[in-house]
């Protein structure tokens, strides 16, 4: 049923599944999958242990994917009153799903990912630190906007500016998931290289996520390929697509390096990460070049979107199937 057609009256797991379908999507979470093995893996690598997917993988998965949620409901919330100007179509603006029910879910889902946690330690260890980490470092974020009202307003004006501050979160969130893989052992400072890339690859995702089609045009939908009043505000139509096909080439260039690090580099495994990104972005960015069009921005935005999901689909790849 669309959400559009959904109303109070029906059953609540109907009326939630809406809002998901809408805001926290299967499809997210499918993608999610091949970008938490890579880190749970190379954490194993990085200490020596061969790398392979366990009953802990599965826990930390769920405690993953229960931590992006409870995210996205505390993102909601902040964003509420924006929202509600803007999309009053939305599920939760149309009040078939309520600010204190996802409350209630993502409360659970904070509790959920501090369970699966802990049972990766087995009692308090270095997965939960840097799940502690990585959650108070957000929410403290996330609670001082709500708080400065002001400020908020002011920096997300400027789109660009506001996407990378949630970068960092991104990084720590590397180093939560990579600890799961090496679990009471201390990760090395070449970690860093994977932090890196779970930098550059979510940015190139955000990018590519609010780079708009034609048919959505709304001055107050947020998109990247507006045109340009400054670099904080928006990229520009050339500078959106330029931006994407650089951030996707460096997503590719680091996931090679990642491999090189942790001594799982192979010709097949960077001919494979080389050959992912030539076929999705020189075919979209020679049809941009030659007409450039918001609709061919958007192409670029998917595949150079799918760059970062399927070099994460050959890192996983490259460190199952071993040296």
């Amino acid at each position: 049923m669309n959400s559009s057609e959904q109303t109070e009256q029906q059953w609540f797991l109907l009326r939630l599944g809406a809002y998901l379908n809408e805001r926290f999507p299967a499809y997210q979470v499918v993608g999610q999958l091949p970008l938490f093995l890579s880190a749970f893996l190379a954490g194993q690598a990085f200490i020596g242990v061969r790398p392979t997917v366990n009953a802990d993988a599965a826990v930390g998965f769920v405690a993953f994917v229960a931590y992006t949620f409870a995210a996205r409901a505390l993102d909601d919330h902040k964003d509420f009153e924006h929202d509600s100007l803007h999309y009053p179509e939305r599920v939760l603006q149309r009040g078939l799903i309520t600010l204190r029910h996802l409350k209630v879910l993502g409360l659970g889902c904070v509790v959920a990912s501090l369970l699966g946690s802990l049972y990766i330690d087995r009692g308090l260890g270095l997965v939960t630190l840097w799940w502690l980490v990585t959650v108070v470092s957000n929410n403290i974020y996330q609670f001082w906007m709500m708080r400065h009202p002001e400020t908020m307003r002011w920096i997300e004006e400027r789109r660009v500016l506001l996407a990378f501050t949630f970068l960092p979160f991104w990084g720590l969130g590397s180093l939560w998931i990579a600890q799961m893989g090496a679990k009471e052992h201390r990760l090395p400072w070449s970690a860093g290289w994977l932090v890196v890339l779970w930098i550059v690859g979510p940015l190139l995702l955000e990018f590519a996520r609010k780079s708009r089609a034609p048919e959505d045009e709304r001055s107050t939908v947020v998109d990247y390929t507006k045109p340009r009043v400054s670099w904080a505000h928006s990229l520009g139509l050339g500078g959106a697509v330029f931006s994407m096909i650089l951030l996707a080439v460096l997503t590719t260039v680091l996931e090679m390096v990642v491999l090189w690090v942790l001594g799982y580099g192979s010709r097949w495994a960077y001919a494979a990460c080389v050959g992912v990104a030539a076929l999705c972005l020189v075919p979209a960015a020679g049809l941009f070049a030659a007409s450039p069009s918001r609709r061919r921005a958007k192409l670029v935005a998917e595949l150079s979107s799918s760059v970062m999901v399927l070099g994460q689909v050959v890192l996983v790849a490259a460190m199952l199937v071993g040296r």
